[in-house]
């Protein structure tokens, strides 16, 4: 009979839980990755990834990205206050305690006292507890959501930073780029004053026909167009990096964006493993939102019985100050309150329905992650083969073209060709090199979004 006794205290205690048990079952995911492409490195997607591209403008406006973000700080900021909300769950575990101290004056009408009017004085001070027993997991289920909800948020910040960081990369590397381009464009237009003077001489001299004079001058124009576009896109660039760099108005006008001259052209791949990918924070972040409703699950069914509380005082009072502190002025209580669901026209019911529905949609979220995130990294690694395929078409391409050019130019200078096919083959070599450029930073963004689709930098705090 003791031994029955003492087990009924400890499960007292204790308490049940009504959170069902969680099974969270990974989609089929592939053995292997990297044999998509067959180019693998050997670098740490855990670590400062973008590095690797060995740019030290890169790596300073990362930092201030990374420091200075408001998005970033945000972030931080929900992580503290899920932290401050699990503080409040773990709290209400246990006995809320309270001091109170008091003092009054009052007086009794003489119609309620015929004798004389009299005054009353009351001094207390005291202590209060109260305590809601969890006998049925209620409260522990909610600090299990307030746990996940926590988890998730840190998990949240990271594939924001994740995304934070990718997108400044590739807005440099744009940045980059577009100078590229400019600077080709410039030299290209250098060419055209010169071939646009000597046309102008040669049309002075009765040599060529005004048409073909406008002809050469129309080239010039439209390649100087093209550069003021292109100036106008790298100032815009320019201005979304220091948005995302933090930086308060004033520098948005006043501070430059600084960046090299030359994009990197040979970049490792990371070692890619199902295993790593599903170590990705979004991932983390819907698991820990799957556990979150399972645990909405069991608070939602401890309604269905008593909440048990159990309060108490003790304390002292007296109506003369000197007394306050005399063995006969205490007083104390005791007792317990017990709220029993009777008649509540289905709403409990209607709500563990809910909470189970809940679980099912973030279970389909969860599984929804994974299968994205596993398209991501199969269109990116593909991505990447099909544009060095294409870099080596264009490399081609653009030495066949000199050529051409070149040979036209001859033919031109004997009168077998009009100067609009030299033209034409000028821009045709023009355009192919703008390609080349946008190729190379095509590879480059492509690296960085790898990187990204594998949850790169995911150790952050």
């Amino acid at each position: 009979m003791k031994q029955y006794i003492i087990t009924l205290i400890i499960a007292f205690i204790a308490g049940c839980s009504f959170t069902p048990k969680l099974e969270i079952n990974t989609p089929p995911v592939p053995d292997k990755i990297d044999n998509v492409t067959g180019v693998v490195g050997e670098v740490d997607i855990n670590t400062e990834w973008w590095k690797i591209f060995n740019d030290e403008k890169l790596n300073k406006i990362v930092d201030e990205v990374i420091q200075n973000n408001r998005d970033i700080k945000s972030a931080t900021l929900r992580v503290s206050l899920a932290l401050a909300n699990l503080g409040i769950e773990d709290a209400n575990l246990y006995p809320s305690v309270n001091i109170n101290a008091g003092v009054s004056r009052s007086s009794v009408s003489k119609e309620v006292s015929p004798y004389r009017e009299m005054i009353l004085n009351n001094y207390n001070i005291g202590a209060s507890v109260s305590y809601e027993i969890d006998f049925w997991g209620k409260l522990r289920a909610q600090k299990g959501v307030a746990v996940s909800q926590y988890n998730a948020s840190i998990y949240d910040k990271q594939t924001l930073m994740i995304s934070v960081v990718s997108s400044a990369v590739n807005i440099y590397f744009n940045i980059v780029t577009l100078k590229k381009q400019i600077d080709v464009m410039d030299k290209y237009i250098s060419m055209y004053e010169e071939t646009y003077n000597y046309r102008k001489k040669q049309y002075e001299n009765g040599l060529i026909s005004d048409y073909t004079l406008k002809q050469t001058e129309v080239q010039l124009l439209n390649a100087k167009a093209q550069v003021v576009s292109m100036k106008q896109s790298l100032e815009q660039l320019k201005s979304s990096l220091s948005l995302l760099a933090g930086r308060n108005p004033k520098d948005i006008f006043e501070k430059d964006i600084s960046t090299t001259n030359e994009l990197m052209v040979e970049v490792r791949l990371p070692i890619i493993s199902s295993k790593a990918l599903l170590e990705r924070p979004d991932i983390k972040a819907a698991i820990e939102r799957v556990k979150s409703s399972n645990f909405n699950i069991g608070t939602a069914k401890a309604l269905y019985y008593p909440n048990i509380s159990l309060t108490g005082s003790l304390g002292f009072a007296s109506n003369e100050l000197g007394n306050l502190a005399q063995s006969s002025a205490n007083f104390w209580s005791l007792g317990s309150v017990i709220y029993f669901p009777l008649l509540d026209f289905g709403r409990i019911k209607n709500s563990v329905k809910k909470s189970e529905i809940s679980l099912d949609i973030a279970i389909n979220e969860y599984e929804k992650v994974v299968q994205n995130a596993f398209k991501e990294v199969y269109d990116i690694l593909n991505s990447i083969r099909f544009l060095n395929e294409k870099k080596e078409v264009k490399l081609k391409e653009i030495k066949n073209l000199e050529e051409v050019l070149a040979i036209s130019k001859r033919y031109y200078d004997v009168g077998r060709i009009s100067i609009f096919e030299v033209l034409e083959n000028d821009r045709y070599l023009l355009n192919r090199k703008m390609e080349m450029i946008s190729i190379e930073n095509d590879i480059l963004n492509s690296y960085v979004n790898l990187y990204k689709a594998l949850g790169g930098f995911n150790n952050s705090n």
